[in-house]
């Protein structure tokens, strides 16, 4: 079907609006659809068991898994997904070579030297999920040493929670997406 260029040049103001990265384009709806049900699968997959204890998740106090947060920007003539998270998410999808084990990750603990922020966020974690030491001698500080060094001689097995949410897959998901949003908005 042939289009005049008086007939495009009418259209091309709606298309622009749908088409735009506007908070209520469809485009813009379509994405935030899209990365909100991304959010949705890393938080699920940090509530996994994990290894052979079904009751052992990655998710210990929430912290990360609250923390995981979309920002949307249109910059120019792109538009500018974050997925923002806790700083350290990256260690656990990753995970962190141990001093004696070895997960092929990008990380690695070097010494069994463990310094004082590193057992008091171990400390906090033991606070927060209310653990007791076996031990009735033992203090928390105690154990939060224990565990400490005991997480850095096994390092800590990853948890692809991001990889597996924002696959290359669900890239393919997206531009799928949003090219049936474009056949459906733009109008002649």
């Amino acid at each position: 079907m042939a289009v005049s260029i008086f007939d495009l040049a009418n259209n091309l103001g709606k298309n622009t609006d749908n088409l735009s990265f506007k908070p209520t384009s469809p485009l813009q709806i379509s994405l935030g659809k899209w990365v909100n049900e991304r959010i949705k699968v890393a938080r699920e997959k940090l509530d996994e068991p994990k290894g052979t204890n079904p009751t052992r998740d990655s998710n210990a106090t929430g912290s990360l898994r609250n923390s995981i947060s979309p920002e949307i920007e249109a910059i120019g003539n792109k538009v500018v997904v974050d997925v923002m998270a806790n700083d350290y998410w990256d260690r656990l999808n990753s995970g962190v070579n141990g001093v004696y084990r070895n997960f092929g990750a990008k990380y690695s603990f070097e010494t069994l030297i463990t310094p004082a922020r590193f057992i008091q966020d171990i400390e906090r974690w033991i606070r927060d999920r209310d653990i007791v030491p076996r031990e009735p001698e033992m203090s928390r500080q105690q154990l939060a040493l224990v565990i400490a060094r005991s997480v850095k001689k096994k390092g800590v097995e990853p948890v692809p929670f991001m990889d597996e949410a924002f696959s290359d897959e669900a890239i393919k998901e997206l531009a799928d997406r949003l090219g049936k949003e474009i056949k459906i908005n733009f109008t002649v």
